[in-house]
């Protein structure tokens, strides 16, 4: 019985964190970050509060507190008032986050309307003599994202030597995010995996061949002894793109130059060509791993009669 007790309010206290979360990330959207985020819900939970007593329950700093009250108060989340010769922050009524929000809808619904139009004018804008070749550096997982999403601008295909998964580089999130983008657009992704690389099991083969989002999606092997991947380089129009690890940091390079990318493109068709489907490198593998388990059959003793 105690211990259901326990495991009630653990899933309590999982719910309440998810909500929390949930919560949160709302006021994010709003434009607010972590920290204003945190004192307006602690407002809103404890009633009015001095700056040092907001301090003191959030773990802000009294000087951090009192800029993010002035950032709150302008966006009319937070009101100010005068209780016994001291100043009191309070969590305004609930109305006004709900004209916050349908404030950010109307921005959200101008913005759509003004994209297509906008995009149009950008691109005559655009620099129309560009060099011949260029060269973009990468940092930091915000960045990569940014050089992964670059990959959805393929006009038809991409292809490459892959060790790094979307997961890997960025997050689960992105990497669905991306994925799917590229399924809506249908752009043919080709790659082409090594022995080092952790995904070459049934489960991964399992759901690429399944999963609506791999719909244009294929991938073969080829062993470390004819090419050994240990970084990713992604080939599409006339961008080659490498991501790899670098003082404990995935980094990204693209270089922009249609000579490269042709060349670049032209060895992958080889390798490819000669490279194998996964689900035959498996079934390969596993009789291997039986050969190795089996026992050494030797022959029967030979007995002698003097």
């Amino acid at each position: 019985m105690r211990y259901e007790c326990c495991k009630i309010v653990v899933q309590m206290v999982d719910t309440q964190d998810l909500i929390n979360q949930k919560i949160v990330d709302f006021l994010k959207n709003l434009g607010l970050n972590q920290k204003e985020a945190s004192i307006y819900l602690t407002l809103l939970a404890k009633g009015s509060l001095t700056i040092l007593e907001l301090s003191c329950v959030t773990g802000i700093p009294r000087t951090n507190t009192y800029r993010m009250l002035e950032n709150l108060k302008k966006i009319g989340l937070v009101e100010e008032i005068v209780e016994e010769n001291r100043k009191l922050a309070k969590a305004a009524d609930l109305t006004h986050l709900e004209f916050l929000f349908n404030e950010q809808q109307e921005k959200a619904k101008t913005l759509e309307h003004l994209y297509p139009e906008i995009k149009t004018f950008l691109k005559e804008m655009a620099i129309k003599q560009q060099p011949g070749t260029k060269v973009l550096f990468y940092r930091g997982k915000d960045s990569l994202k940014r050089q992964l999403w670059n990959e959805t601008k393929a006009r038809g295909e991409v292809v490459g030597f892959i060790f790094l998964t979307y997961d890997d580089i960025a997050d689960s999130k992105f990497a669905q995010k991306i994925r799917e983008e590229l399924y809506l657009r249908k752009i043919n992704g080709r790659e082409i995996i090594s022995d080092n690389d952790k995904y070459l099991n049934r489960e991964s083969v399992e759901m690429t061949r399944k999963t609506r989002v791999f719909k244009y999606y294929q991938w073969r092997y080829l062993p470390y002894e004819k090419v050994n991947i240990n970084h990713n380089v992604l080939i599409y129009n006339n961008v080659v793109s490498f991501y790899t690890w670098f003082e404990g940091e995935i980094v990204g390079v693209e270089i922009y130059n249609e000579t490269f990318a042709i060349m670049q493109k032209q060895l992958f068709e080889i390798l490819w060509s000669i490279a194998e489907e996964p689900e035959v490198v498996l079934k390969r593998k596993g009789k291997e791993q039986k050969q190795k388990k089996s026992p050494i059959q030797l022959p029967p003793y030979i007995t002698y009669e003097s």
